[in-house]
């Protein structure tokens, strides 16, 4: 069963597993644990925002392309590892990613995170096909969080107020 909440009302996905596509045209106050785990969706579009998604909400799943317009507020430790078949990530605004929140996403070429704030450990570790990322406006980045990269990969930003071994 997969779990979120929409405008204060928490949904249970039961018939949704096999869907390919899931859109949502509300704000969504959070993506709950293991939300995609086991199913076969592979396109997750929200038309609003995100407050939080939570720990291993789409870990190991098939989700190929994420889009959010508007903003999230945290995305929780490993909410993506392990999701080889992941490409683009799209979002109006981040504040924050957190710990190995895309480990092992080695398909993952396309992220789109204005507005970033905090970069959590190992984030992108293991991206191996991320060979671009914008963070103007960054003030964090923990420790590897884009270690064992395959390729170049340009990174733009500037003022870091805490920079670590990247």
């Amino acid at each position: 069963f997969a779990h979120f909440a929409v405008n204060g009302i928490v949904y249970t996905m039961v018939t949704c597993l096999t869907a390919e596509r899931i859109e949502i045209n509300n704000d969504v106050v959070s993506i709950g644990n293991s939300t995609f785990t086991g199913s076969k969706t592979t396109e997750f579009i929200i038309n609003g925002d995100v407050a939080t998604i939570k720990k291993d909400a789409g870990t190991g799943s098939e989700l190929e392309n994420i889009q959010i317009s508007g903003s999230v507020g945290t995305i929780e430790e490993q909410a993506f590892a392990g999701c080889t078949n992941l490409q683009t990530f799209d979002v109006g605004s981040i504040e924050s990613i957190g710990y190995r929140s895309f480990y092992l996403c080695s398909n993952l070429s396309t992220v789109n995170i204005p507005g970033l704030k905090t970069l959590g450990i190992g984030a992108f570790r293991s991206c191996t096909s991320l060979t671009e990322i914008d963070l103007m406006s960054i003030v964090s980045i923990d420790d590897n969080a884009f270690i064992t990269m395959g390729s170049v990969m340009g990174v733009y930003g500037q003022g870091f107020e805490a920079l670590s071994k990247v």
